[in-house]
This record gives C-alpha cells, sequence and structure tokens, in this order.
C-alpha cells in the first residue's frame, strides 16, 4: 500500500501538477501557483514555492491576498515569499502585521521574519513585534526579536520590551534581543573599528565596551570580551574588567576574557599570573584558551614552562596538543619539557604529532640545524627555523648568506627572511646580494631590505642600480624597497618612475597589502593546526 503511495505521488509530481510556463507572470498563472501553495503534497508546494519566488514583484498583490486564505499552509508560504521580495514587499506590511496574531505559530514565525527582511518600511511593526516577544512559541519570540534587531534604531519603541526578552529562556531570543538593543543605543558600534578611527575615538570604544562586559546579556559580554582584544596592547584600561570576569561562572566568558588577554598582551604585571591560574579551570575550554593566550603575549618567560609542562598530562587531548604547541615554540628554552613530550609519543594521532614537532623545534639548537630545516617539507618547522634564525642575530648570518646561493629559490626566499628579521646587522650581506647574478637572489634580497626599512639606508645606492634590472620582477622589488626604506634621491625617484611607470602613491598601497598578506599568513598559520586537531 506504502508503495502504491509513494508511486502516485511521483506520478503526480512527474505529470506536472504545477504548470511550468517558464518567467510567465500573468494573473491567472500566479493565482494557480498560489492555489498550489496548499496542496497537500509537500513536493507540489515546494515546486510552486520556488516558481513564485522567481516571479518576483508581480506576484505581491497575490501574495499579500493570499496572507488571508484559510489554508494555514498558503499563509505561511505567502508570508515567508514576500520576505524574500525585501524592500519591494512594503506594501505587504499592513497585512503582515494581520498575522503577527494568526493561530497558526510557523505563519506568526515567517510574518516576523518577513517584516525584518522589508526593513525600514515595516516600522509601523513594532509594537506587534514587540508583543510577539512573549508569545508562547519560542521560535515566534525568536523571529519577533531579529526582525526587530534588523529594524535597528526604527525599533526604539520596543526597548523596554526588548529589555525583558534578555532573561527569556530561549537563548536565540536573548542574542537577537541583545543585538536589536545594541543597535538601538547605538552601542553595536563599539564592535567595529572604524576606518581612519583616531586614537581619541578608539579609547571611546574600549570605554563602551568595558562597560558592555557588565550588560546582563552573557553573549553580549562575550561579544565585547572579543572584541577588546582586537583591539590590542590599546584596550590596556580593560584589562583589570577582563580579569574580574575570569571568574565568572559562564564559560563562554571565561573563555572570551582569557582569550583577549592574550590579544592585548602583559599590559599588567598581573596579567600572566591570571593566566597561569587558568590553566587548572575546571573547563578543558578555558584550559585551551589559556594555553594559546600565554603563546600569543609574546616570547613566553621561562619559568612559565612547568606550568605548561603540567598540562601535557591534561585529562584533555586538546589541552596536551595545544601545550605541546607552544612548548615547541619555545625552542631549546623549553628543553627540560623533553622527558614529557617524549611520552606523548605514544598519545592520540593529534598529540603525537605535536609532540614530535615540539621535540625537533627544541632540539634545533644550533644554526647549522636551523638552516637544515629551511628546507623541510613541514611549512611549520622551516617557519620556526626562520624565525629562530632571525632571533639569534648576528651569528646567523653567514650561514645564511651560504644560503641564498642555493639552487632552490623557495630556500632562497626563507634565508633572505630570516635575514630581514635580524634587521640592521644583516644589510651588508644584503647589498652583496643585490649584486648576484641571479635574478632571484637580487628580488629576495630588495625584498628582505624593504621589510627591514629605514635602517637599510646604505643599500639605497644598490637598489637604485636595480631598477635598470633586466627582469620586471626585480625592478619592482627595488622600487618598493627604495618606497619602504626612506625618499630616494630625485634622480632616483625619476628613474624608477619610467622604469616601472608607477606613482609612489600606487607602490605604497602595494606594499601595504603586500605586508597585510604577509601577516595574515604568519598569524593563521600557528592557528592552522588547532583547526586540524578538532
Amino acid at each position: 500500500m506504502r508503495r502504491r503511495a509513494v508511486f502516485f505521488t511521483i506520478a503526480l509530481l512527474a505529470a506536472g501538477s504545477v504548470p511550468a510556463r517558464g518567467g510567465e507572470s500573468d494573473e491567472a498563472h500566479i493565482a494557480e501557483l498560489v492555489e498550489q501553495l496548499g496542496n497537500k503534497i509537500w513536493g507540489v508546494r515546494s515546486k510552486a514555492e520556488d516558481a513564485l519566488k522567481k516571479i518576483g514583484p508581480p506576484a505581491i498583490p497575490a501574495l499579500i491576498a493570499a496572507l488571508g486564505s484559510e489554508n494555514a499552509n498558503v499563509r505561511y508560504h505567502a508570508a515567508g515569499i514576500l520576505g524574500k521580495n525585501g524592500t519591494a514587499a512594503e506594501k505587504a506590511v499592513p497585512a503582515l502585521i494581520k498575522v503577527l496574531i494568526d493561530e497558526d505559530a510557523s505563519v506568526r514565525r515567517d510574518a516576523a521574519w518577513a517584516l525584518g527582511q522589508i526593513g525600514p518600511a515595516a516600522k509601523p511593526a513594532v509594537p506587534a513585534l514587540a508583543r510577539n516577544l512573549t508569545d508562547k512559541d519560542g521560535n515566534v519570540r525568536s523571529y519577533a526579536a531579529g526582525a526587530l534587531s534588523r529594524l535597528g534604531r526604527d525599533a526604539k519603541a520596543a526597548e523596554a520590551a526588548l529589555e525583558r526578552a534578555l532573561k527569556d529562556p530561549k537563548e536565540s531570543v536573548r542574542f537577537h534581543a541583545a543585538s536589536a538593543l545594541a543597535k538601538i543605543r547605538e552601542t553595536v558600534k563599539a564592535f567595529e573599528a572604524r576606518e581612519g578611527e583616531s586614537a581619541d575615538e578608539r579609547q571611546k570604544r574600549v570605554g563602551q565596551l568595558v562597560e558592555l562586559l557588565s550588560s546582563p546579556n552573557e553573549l553580549l559580554r562575550c561579544r565585547a570580551a572579543g572584541a577588546l582584544g582586537d583591539v590590542g596592547p590599546e584596550a590596556a584600561e580593560a584589562v583589570p574588567a577582563l580579569l574580574k570576569a575570569l571568574d565568572h561562572s559562564n564559560v563562554s566568558l571565561r573563555c572570551a576574557a582569557t582569550g583577549a588577554l592574550g590579544d592585548i598582551g602583559p599590559v599588567s604585571d598581573a596579567v600572566v599570573p591570571a593566566l597561569l591560574r587558568m590553566l587548572n579551570d575546571q573547563n578543558q575550554g578555558v584550559r585551551r584558551d589559556a594555553v594559546t593566550a600565554l603563546g600569543r603575549i609574546g616570547p613566553i618567560p621561562k619559568e612559565i614552562v612547568p606550568s605548561l609542562v603540567a598540562r601535557l598530562t591534561d585529562e584533555d587531548s586538546q589541552v596536551r596538543a595545544y601545550a605541546a604547541y607552544e612548548l615547541g615554540e619555545m625552542g631549546p628554552e623549553a628543553g627540560v619539557a623533553e622527558t614529557a613530550l617524549e611520552k606523548l609519543l605514544a598519545d592520540k594521532e593529534n598529540v603525537r604529532k605535536r609532540a614530535a614537532l615540539a621535540l625537533r623545534k627544541i632540539r634545533m639548537t644550533t644554526v647549522p640545524a636551523l638552516a637544515t630545516a629551511l628546507n623541510d617539507s613541514n611549512a611549520e618547522i622551516w617557519w620556526f627555523a626562520t624565525r629562530r634564525l632571525g632571533q639569534m642575530g648576528s651569528v646567523a648570518i653567514p650561514e645564511l648568506e651560504k644560503i641564498l646561493n642555493h639552487e632552490r629559490g623557495v630556500l632562497r626566499g626563507r634565508a633572505a627572511q630570516a635575514l630581514s628579521m635580524i634587521g640592521r646587522p644583516a644589510v651588508p650581506a644584503l647589498t652583496r646580494a643585490l649584486r648576484h647574478e641571479n635574478g632571484g637572489v637580487r628580488q629576495a634580497a630588495a625584498l628582505a631590505l624593504a621589510e627591514i626599512g629605514p635602517e637599510a639606508k646604505v643599500a639605497i645606492p644598490a637598489l637604485t642600480r636595480l631598477l635598470a634590472d633586466e627582469y620586471k620582477s626585480v625592478r619592482d622589488a627595488a622600487a618598493w624597497a627604495l618606497e619602504t626604506i626612506g625618499p630616494p634621491e630625485p634622480a632616483a625617484r625619476q628613474e624608477r618612475e619610467r622604469r616601472t611607470g608607477k606613482s609612489p602613491v600606487t607602490e605604497i598601497a602595494m606594499s601595504a597589502l603586500v605586508l597585510m598578506l604577509f601577516v595574515t599568513i604568519w598569524f593563521w598559520r600557528r592557528k592552522l593546526w588547532a583547526t586540524r586537531s578538532r
């Protein structure tokens, strides 16, 4: 019997219960499609709905009329399709307001959603939407709050109702209510860094975010903590409030505050001890964030090593993996962790991989070992080696200068990158490389000098000569370096513009984009392994 019923349904659909007339939008066809919205067969209703969405605004009058249908399915679908028309459906606002009290919850829900999509023209619906914040159906309350959030400042009349909705038992209601209030009160602007923001404006925004840390809505508090972390060290005044948030009963807020302190950095003597305390939090998520926060605050002090080693035996595998990663990033300074890391080589896959990489990094104690690691196929290893060589300073220059002559271009680039991290002491070696017979070496050296900046002024004459190089990529790199290092001599500037055909403004914009890309890749490389381990 069931098979016969299924066959009958398929046969109806195949026969084309919904007439297919391409893009026709004549009244008779629209009326027929609207009628099909009430069909008992879901597939028929779905095809009719899709057809009406494609027709768009010409179907709006019929859909408005359909809101008065006796069939709940027709009313429900009509409301949703009107919402898809957005601002073009503003004439439907009065009819949608009426069905906000429909006996069917799905109709009330989609009517609220449609009003939010229509936008400012739906302002007359604010009182009715505010009443629906107390609807017995949680989804209706959530969609009403979402619509008020989309209306923003136009929903000010609902402010008192939204304030009460912050205590709603349904999380999505509380979230949308908090979002709506933030827009109404314009505190939402505090979450967004504005282009060209002055120092005074930024400090004002930080003050607003600190106030939001005391909001009765936990979602808003978490978002404020995250935004303070995005501000970075300039949010130092928020540290006391964030330290207080570490003791909150809400796990999400403790996680957000922990992460924010890691992003703001050790601007206060109380930050590192507080993060060390969070390593013992009862929640594994907080412990994970505490480990990574300690890694972000800068070079980890050697005295913190024992606390991180203790996390290598944490009951949560991701906490163990995070701790192994951060110990590895410390290099030889974390040598006391070797025994504990070796024990993790028999742990879960994500943990043992972290432990193995950490041991490799810790055991790279000499310049030759680090130089060899530049050739590693694992990006994490060669990037670590590049950074460590840069930190070792002048002692690494002779070995890196040798690698500039390597046959592999990628190694030459990594060696040049390490030299740029060493800074001023590496300028003579890089200047010599500008005369190398290989164009790739000349280009890499010019880019490295650009990274060093004004301290590489002695290289300006050599860079100026490269403006006449046979390779365009070398000429472009030299032009960028000259612009970054400082104003070249007038003759050099004229030669650069003649050779490259680019103005200084264009060069500055290009260099900024390249630098932003480099920093973004560096930042997210540190996060990538965590994503893979989940």
